[in-house]
């Protein structure tokens, strides 16, 4: 029974030439993962540009900077916006 099962197992990446045990597969549901997001805006000429140290805080407690808006380079507002997401904890 292995010469049979082998020919037919031998096209497949992941199974050894030497194995003749079948491979089960099982579709397990994966949940999506759900989001928190923070926006911290701070007026620049004020209270200055978020440190270094505030910024690593943050990563500390899982808060990934995604992105800034300077409101400064439109000339309209010395505002930046800062932009943080972390994966939700249940």
């Amino acid at each position: 029974m292995a010469r049979p099962f082998q020919r037919f197992m031998s096209g497949q990446p992941d199974v050894q030439p030497s194995l003749h045990m079948p491979m089960v597969y099982e579709s397990v549901p994966v949940e999506q993962p759900t989001w928190d997001y923070q926006v911290l805006s701070v007026d620049a000429k004020e209270e200055g540009l978020l440190t270094v140290e505030r910024l690593n805080e943050l990563g500390k407690e899982g808060w990934l900077l995604i992105g800034m808006l300077d409101q400064g380079a439109t000339g309209r507002s010395s505002q930046v916006h800062y932009y943080f997401v972390r994966q939700h904890l249940s």
